[in-house]
């Protein structure tokens, strides 16, 4: 009997401490599992256990209760908004190397044994368009496809995950300064499309509506297959844009102890770091504003109803304003390394000007030592001239 007491008060005082932070199901779940190693079944029967669980249950619900209708409920600001995912195909755009060759991807032959690949056009080598061929073709109806530029990004429409690894193995083997895999699943970008048979084509709450009606093919014809290039040319550029981000993040992060040392009046660098930090910020500066294919709008010159798609990616994808913030978040990184060479140059030179000081005094120095040192010479004068002796 005391023993049945005293498992009662142990289960009793259990019961108020959990439901202090958890609900009564929870409580339910923690103390059948801690009443089954304390004592058996009908033990608890016997001692009146449920019944005093019953007992102490309402009270602590409602004190529990009363505690969250004196605190304040926090709602975001997004809950306003009822999001409804959009289920639909989608635009993968998936940045995978800094370039492809384009030569070899056209020849591989695991990829043209089930894709037709095609130039987009005749003057642009920029890119390659990828479609099924006949016999693999599910829905002649849908859009599924996808496009390979040049400077390392690939874009599908409407083809699912496990297709997309495979053309994705196929790739790998013709990339260039391949990226690391975990900043391409950070920087992959979705959209969900649909194809329309009126109005225009646009992004209406995150979605592209493609209007294919306007087209005697459809999604099939030339001018719509040039209208689906735009757009992913415009979202390659974003995600190429978020890579250079991702860059510029990882090569920025050491400046933070920098910038701090500096307060403490230390300069953390070597002459060479601060040569290697100097490279790379040009370089990803170059790849930014030189070498970099996906921002240059050649292709759009005589083709200005296509440009339209292309600026709706960029203003979508919000890439201008992200450029403009890149070059002014590099020009701040150039300016505090081209500061710490500065200081590192002073230093030198400064170094320099005390080494020739030192010389100078240890010569000085050794030029009186000599001076006081040294014991006069004896000088002898001679009137007459030496008389030469004949032998």
């Amino acid at each position: 009997m005391r023993l049945n007491c005293a498992i009662h008060d142990v289960v009793v005082s259990c019961a108020r401490q959990f439901y202090s932070c958890s609900t009564s199901s929870r409580l339910t779940t923690h103390l059948s599992g801690r009443l089954c190693m304390l004592t058996p079944f009908k033990c608890v029967h016997k001692c009146g256990l449920l019944n005093s669980l019953e007992a102490v249950a309402p009270l602590e619900q409602q004190r529990y209760r009363a505690a969250r209708k004196n605190a304040r409920k926090r709602r975001p600001l997004t809950a306003a908004y009822d999001f409804q995912p959009i289920i639909g195909p989608y635009v993968v755009a998936i940045p995978l190397a800094e370039s492809f060759d384009l030569s070899t991807v056209a020849k591989d032959s695991r990829l043209i044994e089930v894709y037709q690949p095609a130039c987009v056009d005749e003057e642009s080598d920029e890119g390659l368009h990828f479609v099924p061929k006949d016999q693999y073709i599910i829905d002649r109806e849908s859009v599924r496809e996808f496009f390979v530029f040049a400077d390392g990004v690939v874009v599908f429409w409407g083809m699912e995950n496990a297709e997309r690894a495979q053309v994705l193995r196929c790739l790998e083997r013709h990339v260039e300064s391949e990226y690391d895999s975990r900043m391409v699943q950070e920087e992959i970008d979705t959209m969900p499309f649909a194809l329309k048979d009126e109005g225009s084509t646009q992004i209406s709450s995150d979605q592209l509506l493609l209007n294919v009606g306007k087209y005697e093919r459809g999604h099939n014809s030339s001018f719509s297959i040039l209208e689906r290039y735009s757009f992913s040319h415009g979202m390659a550029a974003s995600v190429k844009v978020a890579i250079w981000e991702s860059q510029l993040s990882e090569q920025a992060e050491p400046l933070a102890a920098t910038t701090k040392a500096l307060s403490q009046g230390v300069i953390p660098w070597r002459r060479k770091e601060a040569l290697k930090k100097t490279g790379q910020f040009s370089a990803l500066r170059h790849s930014i504003n030189l070498n970099c294919n996906l921002l240059n709008t050649d292709f759009y010159w005589e083709r200005e109803e296509l440009e339209h798609f292309y600026e709706m990616a960029l203003r979508h994808f919000t890439v201008p304003r992200r450029l403009k913030l890149l070059n002014s978040r590099l020009d701040y990184c150039e300016d505090l390394v081209k500061l710490i060479d500065g200081m590192l140059s002073h230093r030198h030179a400064s170094t320099l000007e005390w080494m020739i000081i030192i010389l100078i005094i240890i010569e000085v120095i050794f030029e009186i030592w000599t001076f006081t040192d040294s014991a006069p010479t004896k000088v002898v004068i001679c009137e007459e001239q030496p008389r030469a002796t004949d032998d």
